[in-house]
């Protein structure tokens, strides 16, 4: 590890660091308390307790603080990672948008700019890294994000040394932990539930919507204690609510002294928030109906204009945005639709979960300070669905809301007058006039009368919704959804540590994450894609080659696809929609155009349609016959097609590139590596593009119909093809690559804090691990001509075909794996089971078994040595043996991070060209 030139740091100067990253505001005493609690410990709490707005949300600033402490030895080592969980997923981004607003201050501070707590604080930090940054000033933490619907990025597997948060859903960071990673590749599972496991602590947000994953990360925490010490911290898991059902010893909360003390805390605590209980004869219909009920929907209505009109009387603060939280997605839109009908000029904007992520991140974007406590003077009116619920500090100047179970309107209560600045701010809760008979999912009848009686005794204690009258008449703890929460035991972690089985369907983690056990209800996907071609053949194979992501995905019913489709067919789906979809299912592409035999939309199919097609409504997908607006494609992160013009629909919403045409004829007849190579010749700028050309051309045609350009930027870190590729012009010895790694691999070592011996294995895998890649058939591959003196680790050249062909090249057996050939080389002069393990595992592979038995490996000739190593580890079985060993002696996570560590070692070498 560097060392570090800043002045020292101290637990005292939490303050003008707080200050620093929020202008204008200072730490409350519970958050320096945490601070102290931390230094003092070595470790976090295990318990926050502290009711919504109280600043939990600074969790991110303690981390960050703390861990330059210890980066200067202020304080102890603490864990480097911090995952923020809450059970929102598109509201997660509120916790990655701070993360992201400190990263940036520190960046700036590292090169002098900002106050010198700043420049302290990043100096401190950058001391941690150990890859190489694409500019001179170093990033003195990463920032990532994990939820559905976004790119799964955790900047965690590049750099594990470096100080790091990132923001996740339960089932993101919990299916990582429990080595089964949602959205990861099979091959990167093993690192995701390393850096979950080690050097991490989890904080999860309001954790008593999340019990059963609470208890999941508590009982992986003490599995973990049990492996072997690496020198490095295990997980440490906080639950942070206003109402815990267990008390701990480590727990940091707010005390009575803190309000007495803090004028901005008890504003807050005690915050003016009248309620009013407005009766409706129809609430029940509409929250069992299958439809919105009209009347209904006029009644939330008037409320809703009756509030924002009374917003304008009131002594407040800016800006007097309203919130209106309901229930289900289509009382949201249909309520946005009638009040647009009732006022034009209103500018309303709606949040719900079932919006494609796309328009998420858009309408972030856009209005970034509506979704914090400065809100945005431009919206008048914000409705939402219980994604606003928990995870985000808007501050409302009134809301209306239905009647929901006690613990979730206690939330929805905390998103108004959130700062305690405001005179007064109302809060209308819509209920029925009589008792509730029935379910109003997503809340059982039992929770729904629960909340009505709680309601009711507030009303009578004088109305006030303040945070202080919450704690003085706590909401009843919603019904358990789950007889019994589940223990993961070793037996189940050793099952889920073999990500390398080939598994007919994925283990189901709901037993082990979810509090909601019931099935979930049916649903499909709408994507839309402009500029395809007219030629259906041609349109598939473009499909193909750019799959559906799931940012681009309108979540729907598996009704409302059904009726998309039969639109689209009748040619009712609106004047400019094309009579054409594809249905993408099971990785293959089902074409439907008028007359064909419709495919029945099945669960969890995807229905890809062209522009023009009229589904949605306030920008969620919806019923056609109810639809009012074509929503656009996701282009943005896209690689970018090109077509003939006057053979693709929509081809005017596609800008073209000038000598497209002649490219499309220089192509014809070329793979996909010429034409790569011809492209990148022809700019600059076009250095690490790669171009994808369709499968074959049909004999008569003068040019390829289209060709995509991906950008080298879209590949993932761990990608494949870095394993035989490098940004270099210049060619990569395997000798200096091999070097290299082990040299990066030290340095990280060193930086974590590794024990010798384990420091000792990771540098010697790393040294090993490419020895297979000097097998004269792999240098063939290469196109090394040099073989033999100079066995080359990376080709200097794109080579698709070598990540995405299942036919062998340069003599090579369909699936060969390089470090398989490793161990076998390695093996005759290194008898440390550890180090042969690490070697091979150390892309992902080998985690129980490997492609090819001992025969099958070795190329012709092979010295009788590696024959028999071969024969023993791959044919006999002592493989699978070393793999159990290692793991029962070290431990599922320890193991699994230290093949991180190496690579991590591998990837940043590679990534930086050597």
């Amino acid at each position: 590890m560097t060392s570090v030139s800043a002045p020292v740091l101290s637990p005292d100067d939490f303050h003008k660091f707080f200050e620093a990253v929020n202008p204008g505001y200072v730490p409350f005493a519970w958050q320096q308390r945490l601070v102290d609690f931390i230094v003092a410990h070595g470790h976090w709490p295990e318990q926050v307790i502290a009711p919504t707005g109280t600043g939990k949300s600074a969790v991110v600033d303690v981390h960050v603080f703390v861990n330059a402490l210890a980066a200067i030895g202020a304080a102890p080592r603490v864990p480097r990672r911090l995952f923020t969980v809450v059970n929102r997923r598109a509201l997660v981004d509120n916790q990655h948008d701070r993360a992201l607003k400190i990263a940036e201050l520190l960046r700036a501070a590292i090169s002098g700019q900002g106050p010198d707590i700043l420049v302290k604080v990043a100096g401190a930090l950058a001391s941690f890294r150990t890859a190489q940054a694409n500019d001179e000033a170093p990033v003195p933490i990463d920032v990532g994000l994990l939820r559905g619907g976004a790119l799964r990025d955790n900047p965690t597997l590049l750099d594990p040394a470096a100080c790091a948060v990132v923001s996740a859903t339960p089932d993101m960071w919990g299916s990582r932990l429990l080595f089964r990673g949602y959205g990861a590749s099979w091959r990167a599972r093993p690192r995701e539930a390393a850096m979950a496991a080690y050097d991490s602590v989890m904080v999860l947000d309001e954790s008593h919507l999340n019990t059963q994953l609470l208890v999941t990360a508590r009982r992986i925490a003490e599995l973990a204690k049990r492996e072997a010490d690496l020198g490095v911290p295990k997980l440490q898991v906080v639950e942070t609510t206003a109402t815990p059902s267990t008390t701990s010893e480590y727990q940091v909360s707010i005390e009575e002294e803190d309000v007495a003390d803090d004028q901005v805390l008890a504003a807050r605590l005690n915050a003016s928030k009248p309620l009013t209980l407005k009766p409706s004869a129809h609430w029940q219909a509409q929250a069992t109906g299958k439809r919105s009920k009209k009347q209904y929907i006029e009644e939330l209505c008037d409320t809703v204009l009756g509030l924002l009109e009374q917003t304008k009387t009131l002594e407040s603060a800016k800006p007097r945005t309203v919130g209106c939280i309901v229930n289900r997605v289509n009382t949201a839109v249909d309520l946005a639709s009638t009040l647009q009908k009732a006022n034009a000029e209103l500018s309303i904007k709606v949040l719900v979960g079932r919006m494609r992520p796309a328009d998420l991140v858009q309408l972030r974007r856009e209005y970034p300070a509506l979704f914090t406590v400065e809100g945005d003077e431009r919206i008048d009116l914000l409705i939402a669905t219980q994604t606003l619920e928990v995870g985000i500090d808007v501050d409302f100047a009134a809301m209306a809301t239905e009647l929901a179970s006690a613990s979730a309107l206690a939330q929805r209560f905390g998103r108004v007058n959130r700062l305690g600045q405001r005179t007064s701010a109302p809060i209308t809760v819509m209920v029925p006039e009589e008792n509730p008979s029935k379910d109003a999912l997503p809340y059982t009848l039992t929770d729904v009368v629960n909340g009505l009686g709680w309601l009711e005794s507030l009303e009578a204690a004088g109305g006030a919704l303040s945070p202080s009258a919450l704690m003085a008449h706590p909401a009843p703890i919603a019904s358990r959804r789950r007889a019994l929460y589940q223990r993961p035991e070793w037996a189940n972690v050793h099952q889920w540590s073999r990500t390398g089985d080939a598994l007919f369907a994925d283990d189901d983690l709901s037993l082990w994450l979810r509090d909601d056990l019931a099935p979930e209800q049916a649903h499909a996907g709408i994507v839309v894609r402009e500029g395809l071609p007219v030629d259906d053949l041609e349109a598939q194979s473009v499909l193909q080659a750019v799959p559906p992501r799931a940012i681009e995905e309108f979540p729907a019913k598996v009704q409302t696809v059904r009726l998309l489709l039969e639109a689209l067919m009748q040619g009712k789906a609106g004047d400019n929609a094309v009579a054409r979809a594809f249905i993408f299912r099971d990785g293959t592409y089902l074409l439907v155009r008028p007359g064909h035999a419709t495919s029945r939309i099945r669960p969890g199919d995807v229905l890809i349609v062209d522009y023009g097609a009229e589904f949605t409504k306030a920008q969620v997908a919806v019923d056609p016959v109810d639809a009012d607006s074509a929503p656009r494609a996701v282009t943005e992160g896209m690689p970018v097609l090109y077509a003939n013009a006057d053979h693709r629909h929509n081809a005017a919403s596609r800008s073209s590139l000038p000598d497209a045409p002649r490219l499309r004829r220089d192509f014809l007849g070329l793979d996909a590596e010429a034409a790569t190579e011809s492209w990148r010749a022809s700019a600059p700028d076009r250095a690490t593009d790669t171009v994808v050309l369709p499968a074959a051309s049909s004999d008569d045609v003068q040019a390829v119909p289209w060709f995509l350009v991906l950008r080298e930027d879209h590949l993932p870190d761990d990608a494949p093809i870095r394993q035989q590729w490098t940004p270099s012009a210049k060619p990569v010895t395997l000798t200096n690559h091999s070097h290299d790694v082990a040299e990066r691999a030290q340095r990280l070592s060193a930086a974590v804090g590794l024990g010798a011996e384990f420091e000792a294995a990771v540098v010697s895998a790393a040294l090993h691990h490419d020895d297979g890649k000097a097998d004269l058939r792999f240098q063939r591959m290469l196109n090394n001509g040099e073989a033999l003196e100079k066995p080359l680790a990376k080709s200097t050249g794109m080579r698709l075909k070598v990540a995405t062909s299942t036919s062998p090249r340069g003599g090579l057996p369909v699936g060969w794996r390089h470090e398989q050939y490793s161990v076998i080389r390695a093996a005759q002069q290194i008898e440390d089971e550890l180090v042969l393990r690490l070697i091979g595992t150390s892309h992902g592979h080998g985690r129980r078994g490997f492609p090819h038995v001992g025969a099958e490996l070795l190329p012709p000739g092979t010295p009788e040595i590696e024959a028999r190593l071969a024969e023993d580890l791959f044919t006999v079985g002592a493989w699978d043996e070393l793999v159990e060993r290692t793991e029962t002696e070290y431990g599922h996570y320890a193991v699994a991070f230290l093949e991180a560590l190496v690579r991590a070692a591998d990837n940043q070498v590679s990534k930086e060209g050597h």
